[in-house]
């Protein structure tokens, strides 16, 4: 441990949704009196340099994401498996999932070797105490399980993506009221996702055999985490707690730093008339490639009450959605989703845990519209406490979204809202990083 104290390597995806978390928390860390170096792709040199943190560059995946999935370059094949992605998406959530599913090796466990080497490499110059790794990243947690190094798991979705008990990977612990799947689609969700599970467990123990015969074989690949501590973004929820007597297990409920808005969006919210809701629709940015939904979202809203101030983040999509612009109705390409969420009345989103956790931290009520990965899980959680409603996205129509919409904007809604809301802003960054130094100093 270095003299002023302990000395941290963050490895980060190159994918926004997932580098910002990691990163606040780096830099909380920081604050708490760690050195942290932070390794990711070259796109994000500048944000860690910006946050006067040293920047190593390392490419953990194939594909990134930098903060609108459309516009990121991504080669061919990726690409290819992109818009094969938005598809399923419009067949429905076991489509979804199953395709997901598929293409884990080539999203998780790109060029495991080549991983194992630079790690390698960067350990032999770092010499840090510990690691900081995301959990879906499976290349990177084979090869500190490889190299028998001393790591710590962020958990960027569900705390179900670290599967315990019967809980399967790919495959939704429990889903919202609206979305509930035939138990024949199921259990062909269940074997394709367990053919996976397969898949990866034999090349994690086919590498730990040549590069570590010395380490144990594992049970399952997508249930290898830290056997120091694990951080969870996400509330924690009674029927949620993952107590354990080894592993320190942090519920740190979010993973962002609030923004003040911009005067540009305070003059675009100016206007909004007294009693009208001001409703913030946001896909994500991966999922605002669905227009359809964005479009029958605003109709949904408008037609529901024509006063509403209605803002919507389109992505890629944002001069396919200019004619729906106007004095009540602005539609831009990127938004400041964590300056806005102060400013508005409730949140229409997709169910990612980044929205769901931001949305909950200002205690906005929130319409979930899940399409993918951990949405239904995170989904069917805000609805059973009260945080949320739920809708198919594929089939809602403006009557059942103008139903929801009143059942979010009475009052009743919001003792649940506040009580969660407390909680998670009594966690956050300072709170695990003060947790994981107690740890890294513990061992």
């Amino acid at each position: 441990m270095t003299a002023g104290g302990p000395k941290a390597v963050v490895l980060s995806p190159t994918f926004y949704s997932h580098f910002n978390p990691l990163l606040v928390l780096a830099s909380a860390l920081q604050r708490a009196g760690a050195e942290v170096v932070v390794g990711c792709g070259q796109a994000f040199a500048a944000q860690v340099e910006a946050a006067d943190m040293r920047f190593i560059p390392l490419d953990i995946s194939r594909n990134a994401n930098v903060g609108i999935a459309q516009q990121t370059e991504q080669a061919r094949a990726e690409a290819a498996r992109l818009e094969a992605f938005f598809h399923a998406t419009r067949e429905g959530p076991i489509a979804t999932l199953m395709l997901q599913s598929r293409h884990r090796q080539d999203d998780m466990l790109s060029d495991p070797h080549r991983l194992r080497r630079e790690i390698a490499a960067l350990d032999a110059d770092e010499r840090p105490d510990f690691y900081i790794i995301d959990q879906l990243s499976y290349a990177v947690t084979l090869a500190l399980t490889c190299l028998q190094l001393p790591f710590v798991t962020f958990c960027p979705g569900h705390p179900t993506y670290i599967p315990t008990g019967g809980e399967l990977f790919g495959v939704p612990y429990r889903w919202p009221q609206e979305i509930i799947p035939t138990k024949e689609a199921l259990a062909v969700l269940r074997a394709v996702a367990t053919e996976t599970d397969q898949r990866f467990t034999r090349i994690f123990n086919n590498i730990i055999a040549t590069h570590a015969p010395d380490v144990a074989p594992v049970d399952s690949a997508f249930r290898v985490a830290s056997s120091q501590a694990r951080v969870f973004m996400y509330p924690e929820f009674d029927h949620l707690q993952r107590a354990s007597d080894d592993v320190e297990n942090i519920f740190m409920g979010y993973s962002f730093t609030p923004e003040p808005l911009p005067s540009k969006w305070q003059v675009r919210l100016a206007g909004t008339l007294p009693g009208a809701p001001t409703v913030l629709i946001t896909l994500g940015t991966f999922l605002s490639a669905r227009d359809d939904v964005l479009v029958h979202c605003i109709e949904g809203v408008i037609d529901y009450d024509p006063q509403a101030k209605v803002i919507v983040s389109a992505g890629a999509n944002a001069d396919r959605l200019s004619r729906w612009r106007s004095e009540s109705v602005v539609v831009a390409s990127f938004v400041p989703q964590k300056a806005l969420l102060a400013h508005v009345d409730m949140v229409i989103h997709h169910g990612g845990n980044n929205s769901f956790t931001e949305t909950l931290f200002h205690g906005k009520p929130m319409l979930i519209l899940p399409f993918s990965s951990d949405q239904f899980a995170i989904a069917h959680d805000a609805q059973s406490y009260g945080l949320a409603e739920v809708l198919d996205p594929n089939v809602f129509d403006h009557a059942a979204l103008g139903d929801r919409l009143h059942r979010l904007l009475v009052p009743e809604r919001s003792a649940s809202l506040a009580r969660w809301q407390k909680h998670v802003r009594s966690r956050g960054p300072d709170y695990a990083a003060g947790r994981l130094l107690a740890v890294a100093i513990g061992h």
